[in-house]
């Protein structure tokens, strides 16, 4: 009888896979043990073709950070709050709803901590704050989410918390259909593009979740938001505003020549479009629409605005700087649209002399900005 002898090289091989395959298995198991999942790889968001996405109703995790640990949790329709009202406004009920992206969910604080809730408890009791914030909510998600669910929440008052640095609409964006009338440009539609996937996507849906984490900490040293691979920033680069924004992004925004272009790619009319849609929808529900610009942290904490102007100093002249002119010139915008603006801008600097207002490295509001944002917004509404 013929005995199959298999090649020395063949049984290496094999060992070596094996022993690949087992150190594999027990790093995700002690990964697992020791890390708990949060969104991205416990797939807590989806994608979703008609809102964009959505958070996963009724679940509960916890949320790790370095700066942070905070408890989370989602209701029936996947938002960080309380069950949303099913029946009918109560006579001399006031409900208030909230829009926004992470810096109105939130992760980063307690949800009690939040100025949704703040602001809950400085009011009388015939008010109802309902919070339907979403991590990486952009504005055409918002006017998504509002006509979706929101609508039929009958809020007398919808606020729309914008983080304008990061949520500017734009001509390119496939998820919007902009038409121009009469020299105006109105919003025509929204498209939700399903989201490519990447590696460490492919690896967090085979539930391989360690190397899920290598590969998105991989992508974030590699390469910037848009996947394309970071280059060094020059003087020549910085008049190059493909360049440039290729190069250091949103930043980009808070220089003279990143404003500038703004108005040249019409990125302002684009943004103005998609609100004056919503507020137009908002006011035919018979509600009223108030905008809450959210300023960044380096509009507020003027020594972390000087790290910036640090970090590309042998590219970008001092006087090329404008880091105030990019909020300020979002909250014009508002009020020559005669949109109702509330604009914490002020007592977040007054408080910041004394305060840290934004974590360093995550960059959302602390407890202590949370606070800073309620007591404006109470100011508001107990005047209104």
């Amino acid at each position: 009888m013929c005995k199959l002898r298999i090649p020395p090289i063949a049984i290496n091989i094999l060992l070596l896979v094996c022993s690949l395959l087992f150190a594999l298995i027990v790093s995700e198991v002690l990964f697992r043990a020791f890390r708990t999942p949060v969104n991205g790889w416990s797939q807590k968001i989806y994608w979703d073709p008609v809102v964009f996405s959505i958070g996963a109703p009724n679940k509960e995790w916890t949320k790790p950070n370095p700066e942070f640990t905070t408890q989370m949790r989602t209701n029936s329709l996947g938002f960080r709050d309380d069950a949303f009202p099913t029946e009918a406004p109560r006579v001399g009920e006031r409900r208030i709803l909230f829009l926004g992206d992470s810096f109105t969910m939130a992760a980063q604080v307690e949800e009690d901590e939040r100025f949704t809730e703040l602001l809950q408890d400085s009011l009388p009791e015939t008010h109802r704050i309902m919070n339907m914030g979403m991590d990486g909510a952009h504005l055409g998600q918002a006017l998504a989410y509002y006509r979706h669910f929101g609508r039929s929440l009958k809020p007398d008052i919808v606020v729309h918390v914008i983080f304008i640095h990061n949520d500017l609409a734009s001509l390119s964006d496939d998820d919007y259909v902009f038409l121009e009338q009469d020299g105006v440009l109105e919003l025509k539609g929204l498209t939700p593009q399903k989201p490519r996937r990447t590696a460490a996507t492919v690896f967090h849906s085979m539930h391989l979740h360690l190397l899920g984490r290598v590969a998105e900490g991989v992508s974030q040293r590699l390469r910037g938001q848009d996947g394309i691979l970071i280059e060094e920033l020059t003087e020549e680069s910085y008049e190059d505003p493909e360049k440039a924004i290729r190069t250091i992004k949103i930043d980009y925004r808070y220089t003279k020549n990143g404003q500038q272009y703004l108005q040249t790619s019409r990125s302002w009319e684009a943004t103005m479009a998609v609100l004056r849609t919503l507020k137009e929808e908002v006011e035919a529900d018979g509600s009223r629409l108030i905008i809450l610009p959210l300023p960044a942290a380096v509009d507020v904490h003027d020594e972390w605005g000087e790290e910036l102007q640090n970090k590309y100093a042998d590219a970008i002249p001092e006087q090329e700087w404008a880091i105030d002119g990019f909020f300020d010139t979002f909250v014009s915008y508002l009020q020559e649209g005669n949109f109702s603006v509330i604009n914490p801008k002020a007592a977040l600097e007054e408080a910041a002399d004394e305060q840290v207002l934004y974590y360093p490295q995550d960059r959302h509001l602390t407890v202590e900005g949370h606070r800073v944002v309620a007591d404006v917004m109470e100011g508001y509404f107990v005047s209104d």
